[in-house]
């Protein structure tokens, strides 16, 4: 317990080593794990022993050396922040807690805790307008070292910015790790706006894309459509709810037809090889919602869409 001037400003567990292992993100093709410092904290931090963390598609893309994180020497600038600790689907119990952030988020020690992904800045234009996840600043845990170390270590700090939630502990550890990508197909399937009468197609059945084939259907569209290359994600899709899937959507056109010409085309993944998937959807009102951050949408493939403006949020 540190005091300061004769009052308790943080609780802490004891025997916090020093030294933690971590999965370091040092440049493209260049993760390594390595002892570092274990994280400090003040008044308004959150120090949690990480239980699990899982390995994002974009953790994949950054250790590849994809240009959303290390730029193009163009158009899109070096975003990873390296030398930092990766992996953004953590979760954690609480060690250490500063009072102020006890108080504000309700938390101490030997909870279960989690912060979302973004670490918004507070004050560009999206921050004071309540819409966080759309931070000019938008600094993301696993990316960006200090501010936002990641989950892919022993330890894991929550700043002032962080936005905290308290976990059950119940929960087995692999479950509340995938906490924060649920989280990113609720927002992604509450932003669709998705009707009765709606024709639903969801691109790509990874675990994201298979969360939100289960809280679309929940929506009671007319039709659920999943679509991915591989058959054993098909098949689960299936399982979980989809009417039928396919590898693309071209092949499925004349069923697309027999639906009507009302139908809605949600593309909920956001890569290329999707988006030029949507042409094929020439006789539809059409809704588009892009999940994945900081990229640039392209819509050159997206104008035979008719009746409907296409409406493009980029989600965190």
């Amino acid at each position: 317990m540190q005091k300061t001037g004769g009052e308790e400003k943080m609780k802490r567990t004891e025997n916090i080593p020093a030294k933690m292992k971590a999965v370091m993100c040092c440049g493209p093709n260049d993760y390594r794990l390595m002892e570092v410092d274990t994280p400090q904290i003040d008044e308004d931090g959150i120090l949690c022993q990480v239980e699990a963390c899982g390995i994002c598609a974009g953790d994949v893309k950054s250790w590849r050396g994809a240009a959303m994180f290390w730029g193009d020497g163009d158009v899109l600038p070096v975003w990873n922040d390296a030398p930092c600790v990766g992996g953004h689907e953590f979760i954690g119990r609480v060690v250490a807690i500063g009072d102020r952030a006890a108080e504000k988020w309700g938390l101490e020690i030997g909870d279960r805790a989690i912060a979302e992904q973004i670490v918004p800045c507070g004050h560009c234009r999206y921050c004071r307008d309540g819409h966080y996840w759309m931070c000019e600043e938008a600094h993301i845990h696993g990316h960006q070292k200090e501010v936002a170390d990641g989950g892919m270590a022993q330890y894991i700090r929550f700043g002032a910015n962080d936005i905290v939630h308290k976990v059950n502990k119940d929960i087995p550890a692999r479950e509340a790790a995938m906490i924060e990508p649920l989280s990113c197909a609720v927002h992604t399937i509450e932003r669709a706006d998705i009707g009765f009468n709606d024709v639903v197609v969801i691109a790509g059945m990874g675990p994201i894309g298979l969360c939100k084939l289960q809280l679309a259907k929940l929506k009671n569209p007319r039709m659920l459509i999943a679509i991915d290359g591989k058959k054993m994600r098909l098949d689960l899709a299936k399982e979980l709810g989809a009417v039928f899937g396919k590898k693309t959507i071209r092949r499925e056109k004349g069923q697309w037809e027999s639906c009507g010409r009302n139908h809605q085309f949600y593309q909920l993944y956001g890569s290329r090889s999707c988006v030029a998937a949507d042409s094929s959807a020439d006789n539809a009102r059409g809704g588009c919602v892009r999940w994945s951050y900081k990229q640039a949408c392209h819509y050159e493939n997206l104008t035979k869409i008719r009746s409907k403006t296409i409406s493009a949020a980029f989600l965190g």
